[in-house]
């Protein structure tokens, strides 16, 4: 997801184009990432249903919290130093020192969204508290799949600068949910991390050098396929970038599951508890109760209570991630709220997600749409 800047008298507004890997590439780079797991990790395996369910649970907090947009790339390429050198001050206070903290941020934050959720993560495992544990794990896995992601690494995020415009959506969510099951792997031995910051800056620094192959598969399909949509088109971008593609996807798992054993090492490899979603939102201003099929009305009855008063945006999407309604996008006072979802004749029979989305908390119900 990359930024599009946008002036007013009072404000500068981040928009992004789409979000980082699709979530389908999302839940395929956690689920993997237990095949890194050594025997020290079984613990973790618990968490993996939780995590693949929010695994996208970062893009889903920016519709409530835009600042969260700047969290999910870095514009490597904007830095002058980067293209001398190959690399930038992994210190974002000397960074602002010398850029300002205005272009620093406008390049995104991603690395140090990565190691503050890391951190986060040891602090949260370190004094038992599994349920902030669970979520930070979610936010981390996120960020280390974006960082291997070399469209949010540039500012040719979209190929507008070389004749590839629309090549960020049709890479990471098109084609990937085209060709989902041909992404395979066995998964690489976990390791400890010695220095958090250099693995993280490490990684982006190598997955940068793939925006050219992907800006070269782009082009291909589309001189194959006359088209940059359609069946050929995204066959022949696949044959062009899979060699490169699936290894970042493998990699993706394997740097997340090295943080995820080097935050548990670092907080003292305690036994590893569980909680179950229902314990980890109790506490929540706006918590999502249940989702219950009305035959009488053939709709969706769907509840959630209101602790204290807060903006809700409340939708319906499909296993794709896809949004299919928005249901309520409003500020609500204290109470029991129930919303109905009719589904009309375009709605297909299948697995549907309802996300509750509150500034303090985002809710996850999958529930099945089916002939009764």
């Amino acid at each position: 997801m990359k930024k599009i800047i946008v002036n007013s008298l009072f404000l500068i507004t981040l928009v992004f184009l789409c979000a980082g890997w699709g979530p389908l590439t999302h839940k395929k780079i956690v689920s993997k990432s237990s095949l890194s797991f050594n025997d020290e990790m079984y613990g973790f395996k618990a968490w993996i249903p939780f995590l693949e369910k929010y695994a996208s649970l970062p893009d889903l907090i920016r519709e409530t919290l835009p600042e969260e947009s700047k969290n999910h790339f870095i514009d490597l390429d904007a830095y002058a130093e980067f293209l001398e050198k190959g690399s930038i001050n992994p210190d974002y206070n000397d960074l602002i020192v010398t850029y300002g903290k205005k272009f620093v941020d406008e390049q995104g934050l991603l690395p140090w969204a990565t190691l503050h959720a890391y951190d986060s993560l040891v602090v949260a495992i370190k004094s038992a508290d599994w349920g902030n544990a669970q979520i930070w794990t979610a936010k981390l896995a996120h960020y280390v799949a974006d960082g291997h992601m070399p469209l949010h690494l540039t500012t040719n995020y979209d190929g507008q600068q070389t004749n590839n415009k629309g090549i960020h959506r049709r890479y990471e969510e098109n084609m990937m949910n085209r060709f989902m099951d041909k992404v395979n792997y066995d998964g690489l031995d976990v390791k400890e991390i010695k220095n958090t910051q250099s693995y993280i800056f490490g990684y982006l620094y190598s997955n940068y050098r793939y925006v050219q192959g992907i800006m070269e598969g782009d082009t291909y399909g589309k001189k194959m396929a006359g088209a940059s949509d359609g069946d050929m088109y995204y066959r022949e971008m696949w044959n062009k970038t899979s060699d490169f593609t699936v290894p970042l996807l493998e990699r993706a798992s394997n740097a997340y599951a090295c943080l995820l054993y080097t935050a548990w090492k670092n907080a003292g490899s305690p036994v590893v508890g569980f909680l179950g979603e229902d314990k980890i939102f109790a506490g929540k201003d706006v918590v999502l109760k249940a989702i219950y099929w009305d035959k009488d009305e053939m709709s969706f009855k769907i509840n959630f209570v209101v602790r204290k008063r807060s903006f809700v945006l409340l939708e319906i999407r499909n296993e794709k991630g896809e949004k299919v309604k928005t249901l309520l996008k409003d500020t609500l006072w204290v109470g029991d709220n129930t919303i109905t979802w009719t589904p009309d004749n375009s709605v297909l029979y299948g697995n549907y997600q309802v996300i509750l989305n509150s500034p303090d908390n985002v809710q996850i119900k999958v529930f099945p749409f089916c002939a009764n």
